[in-house]
């Protein structure tokens, strides 16, 4: 438990506002088919911003399959924290838009 709130801790805040902004808005203002997609730009994001640190950092590290995986799992993890803005914005964009059905006040 102490290695997942490691994990999701370190990045900044400003990193998890991106990260926030991008899932909530996909799911909110855009189509359906944006949700994964604003999921894929931040596993993209998380990707680049693992391997910019490891660069950064300096360290003669193989950048091999067991390092890939734990980025997946890095982005796959910070993802499915993310999922509960979605939802939220997907609940929103529901209740905000007019029923079809209703009748016309003039």
């Amino acid at each position: 438990m102490r290695w997942i709130i490691g994990e999701l801790i370190s990045y900044s805040p400003v990193s998890w506002l991106v990260f926030a902004s991008i899932a909530f808005c996909a799911a909110r203002y855009f189509r359906w088919w944006c949700i994964p997609v604003g999921h894929l730009v931040v596993l993209a994001i998380v990707f680049f911003l693992d391997v910019r640190w490891l660069q950064v950092d300096g360290a003669n590290r193989d950048m091999d399959g067991p390092f890939f995986i734990g980025i997946f799992l890095h982005a796959f993890l910070i993802n499915t924290v993310l999922l509960v803005l979605t939802g939220v914005g997907v609940w929103l964009r529901k209740r905000s838009r007019p029923l079809l059905h209703e009748p016309k006040i003039v």
